[in-house]
C-alpha cells in the first residue's frame, strides 16, 4: 500500500543555490581536452572503477587524464571510443567488454 502512495505522489521541486563560502572540492575525474567527452563512470566485478571517453570530433586528438592521483596521457581517432581501468597500477587502456 506505501508504494502505491509514493508511486502517486506528485513530483515537486527545490532550488539550492550554494553560497559559495565553502570548500571547492576538485572533481574525480579531469579530462584537459573540452573536446573529449566521458560517458560513464563504474566500478567492475574487481571493484576497480572504469571509465569511457570518447573524441566528438571528426579529427584525432589528445587529452590528459587525471583520476584521483593517477595520470595518463591518451591519443583518439576520430570518434574513437576509448575504456580505461583505474588500479593500483595506475590507469591503463583495457577492452570495451570490461565488466
Amino acid at each position: 500500500f506505501r508504494s502505491a502512495l509514493v508511486f502517486n505522489e506528485k513530483p515537486f521541486a527545490q532550488n539550492v543555490y550554494p553560497s559559495g563560502e565553502g570548500k571547492r572540492v576538485d572533481g574525480l575525474v579531469k579530462i584537459s581536452n573540452r573536446q573529449i567527452a566521458m560517458s560513464s563512470l563504474k566500478e567492475n566485478n574487481d571493484n576497480n572503477p572504469i571509465v569511457r571517453l570518447f573524441n566528438e570530433n571528426d579529427f584525432p586528438a589528445q587529452t590528459k587524464i587525471r583520476i584521483g592521483e593517477y595520470e595518463k596521457d591518451i591519443t583518439f581517432g576520430k570518434f574513437e571510443v576509448k575504456t580505461l581501468r583505474i588500479n593500483a597500477d595506475g590507469i591503463s587502456e583495457t577492452e570495451m567488454l570490461e565488466i
